[in-house]
């Protein structure tokens, strides 16, 4: 076990033995810096009807693999507690109007989920300097801008590959807030983020998303959002809208001999966060886009080769979510959603996927404050060029411990 490890153990067996109410711990040399451990337990169990593409969300479906017609069907069942998360939210020091903050959480996604001893995954791991008059710099893996609401589902890759776009990369950032009238306010942030690779989907035979360790970027690519915050209808609630756009260059080898092409990443995304009254909130997302499988845009996919492999055309397309999620009291919350990611190049080749839909209603219980029940069905759809549409239908119960 690692130092880091080591600390998490210690961390985590003091906090245990102090009780919800103790104080933030203090680790490293300095007695300035707090940290306090969070994290939950969390199983998960997930059925679906037919055959899944969940490569990239262990758990979860992303898309649904073309079958024979009239074939007998293929449920698939899978039992796990990777999505367990610890982490470290480290605030301190602080002088004035300067202040540091920081945060490390990993959960278990690190390996095949097929094995019963999955390795730690790095979610976050960022340092956020507070320069006061609302300017700001972080530097670390933190979300990207176009990733700034999330869907209220049980297994947070239900949305991506259909319609959700983003996710977390290594970055730099400067964020600008103004503070308007009442709780009015405006932010700007600006990013340089490291391209996570391409070729995201790789699960069938296309001619889409050639997949090679060769991937490189002659610059990171940029990220800007522009949010407002306001007061809404509903007393003592806001409402958050924001615009981010994302532009980026990737160069992709494509044979044993280190030949490589160029594509362009870029997009543009919307999203919205408002209460609907007391217990009821709509949010939601809507972009378009080209080549942007590196940040689940376009089902996963980044371009489209021409009959000569060291040529291409951008792959264009939009996707769109909207989520429902009223909390009925303390104990329950009820949520449902749909979510869409559409192609619109054509003549592409047989077996490239073209669209892919899906909505979920989801139930979660909390009989005690930590604890969490929650059950959930979707319906996803995926089309294929020259093979047609299938559909899957699936459900998932979980059961988290939360500190």
């Amino acid at each position: 076990m690692g130092r880091f490890g080591w600390a998490v153990l210690v961390a985590w067996l003091g906090v245990s033995a102090a009780g919800a109410d103790a104080d933030p711990l203090s680790l490293g040399k300095d007695a300035a810096v707090a940290a306090t451990l969070y994290g939950k337990v969390e199983w998960d169990g997930v059925w679906n009807d037919q055959p899944s593409d969940t490569a990239a969300a262990p758990g979860g479906s992303l898309l649904v693999l073309p079958q024979t017609r009239g074939a007998k069907a293929q449920p698939e069942t899978q039992l796990s507690s990777a999505i367990t998360r610890l982490g470290l939210n480290l605030s301190g020091p602080a002088s004035g109007a300067v202040a540091l903050s920081g945060k490390v959480e990993t959960d278990f996604w690190g390996s095949d989920q097929a094995t019963p001893a999955p390795l730690l995954r790095l979610r976050y791991a960022w340092v956020n300097l507070a320069l006061g008059h609302g300017l700001s710099v972080l530097a670390g893996q933190a979300d990207d801008l176009v990733n700034a609401v999330a869907p209220p589902t049980v297994d947070p890759f239900v949305l991506w590959f259909s319609g959700h776009l983003g996710f977390r990369r290594p970055q730099i950032r400067v964020t600008q807030e103004w503070a308007l009238q009442g709780r009015t306010g405006v932010s700007l942030a600006l990013c340089a983020a490291q391209p996570n690779g391409t070729g995201i989907y790789s699960g069938l035979p296309s001619p889409t998303g050639y997949n090679d360790a060769g991937v490189g970027s002659p610059y990171p690519d940029s990220q800007v959002r522009v949010s407002l915050s306001l007061p809404s209808w509903v007393r003592d609630k806001d409402c958050r809208l924001g615009v981010a756009g994302v532009l980026g260059d990737a160069r992709i080898t494509t044979d044993a001999k280190d030949d490589s092409l160029d594509i362009q990443e870029k997009g543009l995304s919307g999203d919205l966060q408002a209460p609907m009254s007391g217990n009821l909130t709509v949010s939601g997302q809507a972009w378009a886009g080209a080549d942007l499988g590196n940040y689940y845009g376009n089902i996963g996919q980044d371009y489209v080769l021409t009959p000569v492999i060291a040529s291409s055309y951008a792959l264009t397309g939009w996707g769109a979510w909207a989520a429902f999620s009223e909390q009925w009291n303390p104990q329950w919350v009820l949520a449902l959603g749909a979510g869409v990611d559409k192609i619109t190049n054509t003549g592409l080749g047989a077996g490239t996927p073209t669209a892919n839909g899906t909505c979920f209603v989801n139930l979660a219980y909390y009989p005690l404050h930590p604890v969490k029940l929650a059950a959930e069905v979707h319906h996803q759809e995926s089309a294929f060029a020259g093979l047609g549409q299938f559909r899957l239908d699936g459900g998932q119960l979980s059961v988290a411990y939360s500190f």
